[in-house]
């Protein structure tokens, strides 16, 4: 311990507390001074007195003036706060020296009762600088030593009767009694700042913005991640917030405080306010923590604010890839009808041509009559036909604003009203089983655009392979659909990556890699379902349940 004080070497932040611990030098340089002022002054010569007052307040006033400089020097130059803190603890000495004469102006001037009562208002003093001064362990031992030491010295000036005697005694056990608590307070302090350094380092190392607040939910601690994404200067503007000021509206707010009445959180999406008003999305999650007896609450935030934007970006180029395979699948269904028009138009024209018809007799226009209506009816049946093509890839690129009960098996089958005749060009079988089907709550053109990308996936696996025998086999069942293949399977190398985005095996041929990663993206995110996909004898098997 006193080894400890050979030099002065104190951390700022312990430096500060010193400084700014302004009811500490108050008490010892005025209250105390003045309480002992009025009680004396009608048993020493008011000239003494005066002059000790008028010392106190000179130190009063010297002592305000030192730490207001010291606390200025500690935001920029240690060397200088390391000045400052010498003269300090020169003015805590002198303080502590005044105080102790004044059990001169006792044993002076009045009888052993006074004695008594100086002793307690010196002891009460004492205390209080433990509390106030021990951040700095040269203050609090000066301040105690030179108090004790000059007030047993006044008591030697007296008669050394026992009862003088007594007290010196009791002042000597006291004086090592507070130097050791005042040591152990003064360590506890250094503790407790290296616990909340560590503390601090350790959150400001996390990649996610942490913020701990109280029950009051105001906030005490932060790390820079917190202050960058919040938009505050600096860790002060940050303290003391209320998390409200981050709510943009009730709905948030609700979300909040469901979360905030759980010990642990798992974590959730929510809209939070920037200090200046600019919202933006995290993933929050939390729990209760307690720290010297009392609970608080540590929030880990991430910003999805660049997530979200990628994630805008990528379903941009997922409509993009799906605008191109709508218009592949309507080439190949309007293929065939476009040929049957053109045929029967260049049919009609020869016959024309070559005067099939005999229009100078009433059966020749009779007959011409019945060709025309004929090819007309058929040439009308085939623009009915794309027309309703037309409709069925409008009406599933329309978005779904609300969720409605539908049956997987209706889904399959507007799945297969659009991408069935290019199924059947490619000359691959369809086998279909449903039974217990159930009706599910969902965005029915979202699940159908799923069902559609594994169909395609398929598809597009079939023109690449040779198989004799292309076929998908559908099963329907309650909430589940299971569609295989038997186009060879995807390598079990690639499987886990299959749902990632921009991952494809189709690169030469313009693969976006963005179907499946979506239609995995709208089950498991919009629909709390799951699609997954394995091999199974010979082929690939995508299996969706809701």
């Amino acid at each position: 311990m006193f080894g400890y004080l050979k030099k002065i070497e104190y951390d700022t932040k312990l430096i500060e507390a010193l400084f700014k611990a302004k009811a500490g030098f108050v008490g010892s340089n005025l209250l105390a001074p003045l309480f002992l002022f009025f009680l004396l002054k009608d048993f020493v010569p008011l000239r003494i007195l005066a002059v000790w007052m008028l010392l106190q307040m000179i130190v009063f006033l010297l002592r305000y003036s030192v730490s207001s400089r010291g606390l200025q020097a500690l935001q920029s130059n240690k060397e200088e706060a390391n000045r400052y803190l010498k003269q300090y603890l020169l003015l805590i000495f002198l303080n502590a020296f005044l105080l102790g004469i004044s059990s001169l102006f006792v044993v002076f001037y009045l009888d052993i009762t006074y004695s008594l009562f100086l002793l307690l208002i010196i002891l009460t003093v004492l205390i209080a600088s433990l509390i106030t001064l021990s951040s700095v362990f040269h203050a609090v031992f000066i301040f105690i030593t030179t108090t004790l030491v000059v007030f047993i010295g006044g008591l030697f000036f007296a008669h050394l009767s026992h009862i003088y005697l007594l007290m010196i005694i009791a002042l000597v056990i006291y004086l090592v009694m507070l130097v050791v608590l005042s040591f152990r307070m003064h360590k506890t302090s250094v503790q407790n700042l290296q616990d909340i350094d560590n503390f601090k380092n350790l959150i400001d190392s996390a990649l996610e913005a942490i913020v701990v607040s109280d029950e009051n939910k105001n906030i005490v601690q932060t790390n820079s991640v917190a202050i960058s994404m919040f938009g505050f200067k600096n860790l002060e503007d940050a303290l003391g917030v209320n998390l409200s000021r981050f709510l943009p509206n009730d709905t948030e707010a609700l979300k909040i405080q469901q979360a905030l009445s759980q010990s642990v959180t798992t974590p959730y999406e929510v809209n939070l306010l920037k200090i200046d008003g600019t919202p933006f999305p995290v993933l929050a999650g939390g729990r209760d923590i307690e720290r010297e007896k009392k609970k608080y609450r540590l929030t880990t935030l991430i910003d999805l604010t660049e997530l979200k934007e990628k994630e805008l970006q990528v379903l941009q180029q997922s409509r993009l890839a799906q605008l191109g395979e709508m218009v592949s699948m309507i080439a190949h269904q309007w293929k065939q009808p476009l040929s049957a028009i053109a045929a029967t138009t260049a049919s009609m024209e020869m016959k024309f041509q070559l005067k099939t018809f005999d229009t100078t007799t009433k059966s020749g226009r009779e007959a011409q009559e019945m060709y025309l209506r004929k090819e007309l009816k058929y040439i009308n049946n085939l623009i009915k036909t794309l027309s309703l093509t037309i409709n069925d890839f409008r009406n599933f690129y329309k978005p779904s604003k609300k969720k409605e009960y539908r049956s997987l098996d209706t889904i399959v089958k507007k799945a297969l009203d659009i991408i069935g005749p290019s199924l059947s060009n490619n000359k691959i079988v369809v086998e279909y089983t449903a039974h217990d089907v159930d009706l599910v709550e969902m965005y029915e053109n979202e699940i159908v655009q799923v069902v559609l990308s594994v169909f395609q996936n398929s598809l597009e696996n079939f023109k690449e392979q040779t198989i004799e025998k292309p076929c998908i086999c559908i099963t329907i069942e309650a909430n589940r659909v299971s569609i295989c293949d038997n186009g060879g399977g995807i390598d079990e190398g690639i499987v886990q990556q299959i749902f990632d985005p921009y991952f494809s095996t189709k690169e030469k041929k313009n693969g976006t890699g963005l179907g499946l990663y979506m239609a995995k993206k709208i089950v498991e995110q919009h629909h709390n379902g799951t699609l997954n996909m394995h091999n199974k004898n010979g082929g690939a098997c995508f299996e969706l349940s809701l």
